[in-house]
C-alpha cells in the first residue's frame, strides 16, 4: 500500500502541570495546526501556508503566537502570525499579510501576551513596530533596529542590547514601550559582530553582556550601570 509521510513540528509547552502538545503536519505547502488530546488523537484547529519560525507561549500554557518566516521558499499567504487558543481551540491570524505590512518578522511578544513586537524589513526603515494582538492597534517605536538581544523587565519595559539613538552603534539600554522613551544603561559602543546569530546575549542576572568582538571574534564581557 502507498504510505504518506509527513512532517511534524512540535510546539510544546512543559511547565506546567495542565501542559499542552501543540504541533504542526505538513501537507504540501500547508501546514495544519493540531492539539493533542489524549494519546491517541488531536484536534485540528486549522492550516496556514507557510514554515514556523519562532513560538511564543503565554504563561498559563493556554495560547501561543505561531510566527511564520516570509523568507522560507514557501513564503506565507495570509499573515506573518497566528493565535492559538487552547481554551477555545482556535487558530485566528493576528498580523495581516496586506499592503501596510511586508516582509514582517515578529521579533516578541510582552510578557502580558496583549502586544507583538514586529519589523518591517521592506524598504530602508528598520524600526520596531508594536502591535496588539486582540486589538489590531499598532504604534511605532523609537527603536531604529531590532534588538540583538533584549529580556522583558516588566510588560511595558524592556533591556536591549543594539541600536538605539544611532543607527551605527550597539549599546545597552532600556527602552519604555508605554512612554516610547529610553535610557542607556552601559558604557558606550561596544564594538559587535552584528551579522552573526547570538552575538550579543544578556545575562540572566541582568547585569552584564556577553558578546562577540568584530573582525577579532575575540567573546568579550560588558558589565550594565544599575538600571533598576
Amino acid at each position: 500500500w502507498p504510505t504518506t509521510f509527513v512532517k511534524v513540528q512540535i510546539l510544546q509547552k512543559q511547565e506546567y502541570t495542565n501542559k499542552k502538545t501543540v504541533f504542526t503536519e505538513r501537507q504540501g505547502n500547508d501546514l495544519k495546526v493540531k492539539v493533542l488530546i489524549d494519546d491517541h488523537s488531536a484536534i485540528q484547529l486549522g492550516s496556514v501556508t507557510g514554515m514556523v519560525d519562532k513560538v511564543y507561549w503565554n504563561d498559563e500554557g493556554t495560547a501561543l503566537i505561531l510566527s511564520l518566516d516570509w523568507q522560507s521558499p514557501i513564503g506565507i499567504a495570509d499573515a506573518y502570525a497566528y493565535r492559538v487558543d487552547l481554551e477555545k481551540q482556535t487558530l485566528e491570524a493576528v498580523l495581516l499579510n496586506d499592503e501596510d505590512h511586508q516582509g514582517v518578522t515578529v521579533i516578541g511578544v510582552t510578557p502580558d501576551f496583549q502586544r507583538m513586537l514586529f519589523v518591517k524589513y521592506y524598504g530602508f526603515d528598520r524600526s520596531v513596530w508594536l502591535g496588539g494582538i486582540s486589538t489590531g492597534t499598532e504604534s511605532k517605536t523609537n527603536l531604529v533596529s531590532p534588538p540583538l538581544d533584549y529580556q522583558w523587565l516588566s510588560n511595558n519595559i524592556l533591556i536591549g542590547v543594539g541600536s538605539f539613538d544611532d543607527m551605527y552603534s550597539t549599546q545597552v539600554y532600556i527602552y519604555d514601550l508605554g512612554k516610547n522613551i529610553g535610557k542607556l544603561v552601559g558604557a558606550g559602543s561596544i564594538n559587535v559582530e552584528r551579522n552573526r546569530a547570538n552575538s550579543a546575549l544578556i545575562s540572566p542576572n541582568l547585569e552584564s553582556v556577553a558578546f562577540i568582538e568584530e573582525d577579532s571574534e575575540i567573546p568579550f564581557l560588558v558589565r550594565c550601570y544599575k538600571y533598576r
